[in-house]
């Protein structure tokens, strides 16, 4: 016991030591973790760096540090009295939403008389829901009256990245270490002694923005695992939707537009399948697989680098070469030609590389049905090879995907082709892009928070044929041809206005 009062005395001038160290570096506003070390897991780590003063003690704009040093950070000012901000959340898509468009759209629907739109694009690629939260939690300082989330892409790209962090951090980090990093003293050490990063950098290492074939990451992810990730998606959305109406900001969210002709990215059995099923199951996969006509694999079946991703459509210094693309299919309503005036909304072909003018020659025989004889009697035979092996494992992505493929060639049934382009959506592993089952969240929280719905990917289903969005409009699994944004931001105008207009401008 002696011994024991000993220590806690001899601790005690440390501990009065490190307490007052942590109160002054705070009053003096060091050893904040204004590094996003974590790649922007960390809440504690700064988006937004607060500059200048107001002449009241805060900000009067702020820097972003999103970017890892890769794009270009860029100052936001604080909101001018009488006007009324904008601001967008969201991965990759978000990103690349022409904001300077919106706001032209919404000044001009508002008229001369009303009060100014700024639009600010949050938009960070790579991001998913789990980050977007944070980022958003953050920047409810820039006072906005309206935010607009666009996210439901990238939750299995984020848990990927999230994955390697943990893996890369698990040497190093303990409990006592954990909670030392929470001390400004601490952190005032560990950069000290860090290199130098770029602001808003990780360190070093893979960021999440670089492409990867992350299929052995997943290549044991369950069902119940994807529903497990859907479910922290869901949550993100609801903490982020109460933060808003807290602040008594306007929440709007937007389902996604996803490519439904893009292969789902991982299908595992049920563990519990005996041996001999699994086996035959394979069996019957490969076989109805084999009875594609080959053309149509890169499709059916793509590898790593066999179907396009946004790059794949710019040329990127090679020299561009005369291409005159085979038609798709007529798409409808505000995207028709007649409506839009457009043929096609995609990057000018002159700058397609081999492998997309490939790709987009094997979709015009897809859409048009091209089959001889004998390719449509092997193809039939593949077709019940699929039906066979979903008898025995009913949820597999890629069986209901190829089947569904075979069922459109076969049979020209946009609406079964659809239902089962669907299913085999919901029931991917590891999804790359959105599904009806995220979607339907995003409809959920929306419905039960009181938000905004700007339905998207309804939208955007009624304007493709039989209701299955593909490469028209889609430049990979998730990201939309340069030419349908100008649309999106039409149609996020034409919802955003009356709610801009019920609502008075701040001092």
């Amino acid at each position: 016991m002696r011994a024991l009062k000993g220590l806690l005395f001899a601790l005690a001038p440390l501990a009065v030591l490190v307490a007052g160290s942590e109160l002054l570096l705070r009053a003096l506003g060091l050893g904040a973790d204004t590094v996003a070390r974590s790649r922007g897991f960390d809440p504690e780590a700064a988006y937004l760096i607060p500059l200048g003063d107001d002449g009241a003690g805060a900000p009067d704009r702020w820097r972003t540090q999103m970017f890892d040093g890769r794009n270009k950070e860029f100052t936001i000012r604080r909101r001018q009295s009488g006007t009324l901000r904008v601001v967008l959340f969201g991965g990759s898509n978000t990103e690349g939403f022409p904001a300077w468009l919106l706001e032209q759209m919404l000044r001009q629907r508002r008229g001369e008389d009303a009060a100014p739109v700024e639009v600010i694009n949050l938009g960070r690629n790579g991001y998913g829901s789990e980050r977007v939260a944070i980022l958003f939690e953050q920047a409810l300082a820039l006072d906005p009256d309206l935010v607009l989330i666009y996210t439901g892409h990238n939750e299995f790209v984020e848990k990927g990245f999230r994955q390697e962090l943990d893996l890369a951090r698990e040497d190093w980090h303990t409990p006592l270490a954990d909670r030392a990093s929470n001390l400004r003293s601490f952190r005032m050490m560990v950069g000290a002694l860090a290199p130098a990063v770029e602001p808003g950098g990780g360190g070093g290492g893979a960021t999440p923005e670089e492409w990867k074939w992350e299929h052995e990451k997943f290549s044991r992810n369950t069902h119940e695992d994807m529903l497990a990730q859907l479910d922290r998606y869901r949550a993100n959305l609801e903490r982020m939707c109460a933060l808003g109406r807290e602040r008594g900001v306007e929440v709007v969210f937007s389902t996604v537009v996803t490519n439904m002709l893009a292969a789902p990215f991982v299908g595992t059995l049920p563990p519990d399948l005996p041996e001999d099923s699994q086996n035959e199951f394979r069996r019957l996969l490969r076989e109805g697989t084999r009875h594609f006509p080959a053309r149509f694999l890169p499709l059916v079946v793509p590898g790593p680098m066999q179907r396009p991703y946004e790059v794949d459509w710019q040329s990127h210094g090679r020299d561009p070469q005369p291409f005159d693309p085979p038609a798709l299919r007529t798409l409808l309503g505000r995207l028709s030609p007649e409506s839009s005036g457009e043929e096609a909304f995609w990057h000018p072909p002159e700058g397609w590389g081999d492998m997309v003018r490939t790709y987009v020659r094997m979709l015009a025989d897809y859409h048009a049905r091209r089959l001889d004889e004998d390719e449509r009697a092997r193809l039939a035979a593949g077709a019940a090879k699929l039906e066979q092996a979903l008898r025995i494992v009913p949820d597999h992505p890629a069986t209901l995907f190829r089947l569904a493929c075979a069922t459109w060639l076969l049979e020209g049934d946009g609406e079964r082709t659809a239902a089962l382009l669907d299913e085999a959506g919901d029931r991917d592993r590891a999804p790359r892009r959105g599904s009806r089952l995220s979607n339907d969240i995003v409809r959920e929280v929306a419905a039960e928070c009181g938000a905004g719905l700007i339905d998207a990917a309804r939208l955007y289903r009624e304007r493709s044929p039989s209701g299955i969005i593909g490469w028209e409009i889609m430049v990979d699994n998730c990201h939309l041809q340069p030419g349908v944004k100008p649309h999106l931001m039409r149609d996020f105008a034409l919802f955003l206005e009356p709610l801009l207009a019920a609502r008075e401008p701040r001092p």
